[in-house]
């Protein structure tokens, strides 16, 4: 992962004002459950004036870190009545999607998996995990 790029949680189907409250709810629990990593809630849209949308995560995704962070992520998804999750890794300059990862349906044993697997390959090639904020 390069210094020009970051991992946003979002959240499809839902309305600007439930994503607004999972948002916060996430980065809530996140800080809890997985201190090593910043989570902050960002604006998906700079122009509207919401708390914010998205999920932005940053820090280091050490490979410590990442399946305590797979596992808080799917963890809060089961807690919740979750239609979808995207996961995406951005350029932080352009906004471009590097890659993704779309969940759908009831969490399962696989989702922490996915997730795991996701976050893995947002690690840059030199191991260190850097996620630009």
């Amino acid at each position: 992962m390069t210094e020009q790029d970051k991992v946003i949680v979002a959240f499809p189907g839902a309305s600007a004002a439930e994503a607004n409250g999972l948002a916060a709810e996430l980065v809530e629990f996140l800080h809890a459950q997985v201190p090593q990593v910043t989570a902050v809630q960002e604006r998906e849209d700079p122009t509207r004036q919401d708390a914010g949308t998205v999920v932005a995560l940053v820090g280091m995704l050490s490979l410590a870190v990442v399946p305590t962070l797979a596992r808080g992520v799917a963890t809060w998804m089961s807690k919740r009545s979750l239609a979808a999750l995207h996961l995406s890794r951005r350029r932080t300059d352009s906004g471009e999607i590097v890659t993704e990862v779309k969940l759908e349906g009831r969490p399962s044993a696989r989702t922490m998996r996915v997730i795991e697997g996701f976050l893995e390959e947002t690690r840059d090639a030199d191991g260190t995990g850097d996620v630009e904020g």
